[in-house]
This record gives structure tokens, sequence and C-alpha cells, in this order.
């Protein structure tokens, strides 16, 4: 059985949710534009071998290589007709860095409106980029609810002010134009090239920040010390809107008035400060230390 056959049938069979489905058959097509609609049993593992070299020379990463091999692989098996694909490729490990909110808001200053709206967006919220893409937006939302195609959790998440100033109404364009104009936004600002996995980073890191526990909430976690059946009766997201006004916008985005009242409340913040005795401050100071890490 060739392997769009293989397929096609599973897609009768499946129960899974529709954007699994589309990722599957995604992953399929990959494959089979490597090794050709080849019948299962005449697969190799000279045939992955290839596949994998040539991948890697396209530029493809090993993650996306990898997932479309596994997956290949398991829906053969589920529908009876196993293929051997040979070692994988080793993984690179995560990298740990963060992009700096200074950085992504000079990125911001050399892009059009519409993926600037796109971006705060993902800022503030942490969606995924498909899940931004769906979403249709009239500028008036103090918050967005949606249902994540990855995991399938139901998402309340709150929208600034500063974030509903930017709205534009959004151009649908291929994922890759959305890459190759942030490519050119890095480069004319002169910082380095980031996806938008990494403004997901950035929005789970600057959150966990804020309050400990918020970052793996905004990535579609449970709060710490939360069961399964805790968000049955309460609301995890309630806590975001309670702490939205503290999530740091990037400069270029708020008003000079949101600015002027920015400075305002730090010179207040270092004057209290300054009032403290010694003994006080080298406590806060200890504090701040153990915070930053």
């Amino acid at each position: 059985m060739k392997l769009s056959e293989v397929m096609s049938n599973f897609e009768e069979i499946t129960t899974c949710r529709k954007s699994s489905l589309i990722a599957y058959r995604a992953r399929f097509n990959l494959i089979v534009r490597y090794l050709g609609d080849l019948p299962t049993d005449e697969i190799t593992l000279d045939h992955f071998r290839k596949l994998r070299s040539q991948a890697l020379k396209d530029s493809l990463s090993k993650v996306t290589i990898e997932y479309a091999v596994s997956h290949v692989s398991s829906v053969c098996t589920r529908m009876g007709h196993p293929i051997e694909t040979g070692v994988p490729l080793r993984l690179d490990p995560p990298d740990p860095r963060i992009m700096t909110l200074e950085n992504f808001d000079r990125s911001l200053q050399q892009m059009p409106d519409w993926l600037v709206y796109f971006c705060a967006i993902g800022y503030v919220t942490g969606l995924r980029f498909s899940d931004i893409r769906s979403l249709r937006l009239t500028g008036e939302e103090t918050e967005i609810s949606l249902r994540a195609s990855k995991s399938g959790k139901v998402h309340r998440l709150p929208l600034p002010a500063w974030c509903q100033r930017q709205h534009v109404p959004y151009k649908s364009h291929g994922v890759k134009t959305h890459y190759e104009i942030v490519e050119r936004a890095t480069r004319a600002a002169g910082v380095p090239y980031y996806k938008f996995q990494d403004i997901r980073k950035l929005s789970a890191s600057t959150w966990e920040r804020i309050q400990s526990g918020f970052g793996p909430l905004i990535l579609g976690h449970s709060l710490p010390g939360w069961s399964k059946a805790t968000p049955f009766y309460l609301d995890p997201h309630e806590a975001l809107f309670r702490r939205v006004n503290n999530f740091p916008a990037p400069p270029s985005l708020m008003t000079e008035e949101e600015c002027s009242q920015k400075k305002d409340k730090r010179e207040r913040l270092l004057g209290l400060i300054e009032q403290l005795d010694e003994k006080k401050r080298s406590t806060l100071l200890s504090v701040a230390e153990g915070l930053c890490g």
C-alpha cells in the first residue's frame, strides 16, 4: 500500500481533532516529497538515511524532520504497514536564552502595522502563531477567548489598552511572508533574528516575573497546586486579569502619558526606597538579587 493510501485510510477511521489531522497530512506530504509515494513494503532504511540528509541540506530543522518521520511511522504501524525508519537525528538541546523586550521593541518599529498588532497579541497572550492567525478581532475586545488548536484547551486572556490601540485589520498572508518580514525588520533594527516561538517564550518569561506560576499558566498549564478538577470550579486565568496592568508594554507602543506615568511611578518607588533605613534597604536588595537569580 502506498503512503498516500495509508494516510487516506487513516483519515477514514481516526477520531482525532481536525487540527491534528491537518498536522498528520502535512507530515505525510513532507515524507512523500522526499521519498515519493512509495509502497510501504519498498521503503528501506537507506531511503530514510537519504531523506534526513537531503532535508538538512534544505535547511529543515531536526525537530521538523523527526516529527514527520515519527508520525508517519506511527500511522503506518497502526494501519498494519510498519516501516523501519533507522536511527533518528540527535536533537539539539533547547536554547534557554530569552529575547529581550528592548530588542523586540526595536524590531516592532520596523514592521507594518498589521504585523505589529499580530506580534503585540503574541507578546501579551503567549498564543501560538496558528492561534493568532485564526483570530478575527475588531479592536474593541478587552479579552480573548479561544480553544487552542494544538492542545484543545480553552484560554481566556486579557488584552491591555496599549495592545488594543494597535488594532488594524489583519492581512491574511502565508506563513513564509510573516517570517520574511520579521527577518527584514530585525535586520533593519540591528537585533538578532527571532521566530514567533521566541515571542511566546518572552511572554511566558515576562508573566513569570510578575508572579510565580503565571509563566506555565500562559503556556496552557495549570497553576501550581491545582488538580485537574480545580478548573471546573475556579478560573485560572482570572489572576492574569488582576495583574495585566503590571505587564510591561513595548515602549514604542505606549502613549506619552503612559510613559510619563511609568517614569513617575519609578521615581516615587525610588523615593520610597531612599526613606528606608540601611538594614531594610539591604534586605530589599537581597530579595531583588534572589528574584533576578
